[in-house]
Order: C-alpha cells, then sequence, then structure tokens
C-alpha cells in the first residue's frame, strides 16, 4: 500500500472521535470542524472506526476503510437517520444515510495509496 491522506468534514451535529486499526486513537473532530491526517506505507489494512457522540455518551459508530484488496464506507446504524455521509476514494464518489456499508469498485482502487474525503452532514 502507498501512502494515504485522509480528509473527514464533520457538520453531523455530534462529536467525532477517529479511532484507527492499528494505531488507536487518532483525531477528536467537533462538530462543524475538519481534520486531516497522513497514513504513511506501513498500514497495509486501514480500518477507521468512527464514533459520533454527544454530552450523553456515544450515538453511533461507523466506519471508514480501505487496503489493496478492497475499499468503502459505513455511516453506521441509526434509528431514525440523524445524519448522511458523502465522500470519495481516489475520485471514486460515495453516499450514505443509514443504509450499511458500501464497497467500493474496483477492488484494488486503494493499492497504491491516494487520497480519502469523507463529510458527514446533519440530517
Amino acid at each position: 500500500m502507498g501512502p494515504v491522506h485522509f480528509q473527514v468534514t464533520n457538520n453531523s451535529g455530534y462529536h467525532l472521535t477517529i479511532r484507527n486499526n492499528p494505531l488507536g486513537t487518532i483525531g477528536e473532530v467537533p462538530t462543524g470542524e475538519g481534520w486531516g491526517y497522513d497514513f504513511d506505507a506501513s498500514i497495509e489494512h486501514n480500518t477507521n472506526q468512527m464514533v459520533f457522540s454527544s454530552p450523553a455518551g456515544t450515538v453511533c459508530s461507523g466506519s471508514v476503510a480501505w487496503s489493496s484488496g478492497g475499499s468503502g464506507a459505513d455511516d453506521g446504524w441509526m434509528e431514525p437517520v440523524l445524519f448522511s455521509m458523502s465522500g470519495e476514494m481516489n475520485g471514486v464518489g460515495f453516499n450514505g444515510a443509514g443504509e450499511g456499508w458500501i464497497e467500493l469498485q474496483p477492488y484494488d482502487l486503494m493499492a497504491n495509496g491516494g487520497q480519502v474525503a469523507v463529510t458527514y452532514t446533519q440530517s
């Protein structure tokens, strides 16, 4: 895997904590703010748990993940739908609002690294 720049915009209305496997918590993004992170080429299977919370506790959890063998995103299960997700991985767009995992094609979309951007927008 090549290096990846990961850019997040959080307009969900909730605080966002980004937990990476294998690195642990790599970001805290208050609502209305953006955040970016540069991963080096050493992480072959990159999974980021996106945890949304309010002062009362966790609201929902989704993920954004990529590797040389598959890439996709999940905005998290929520009822009712509280926010939507949109973004792109190396120019391939995706959108979601409560339906679960979105698998992106081709399967090796992120094999050489690149750019991942995701925006969460309050419903």
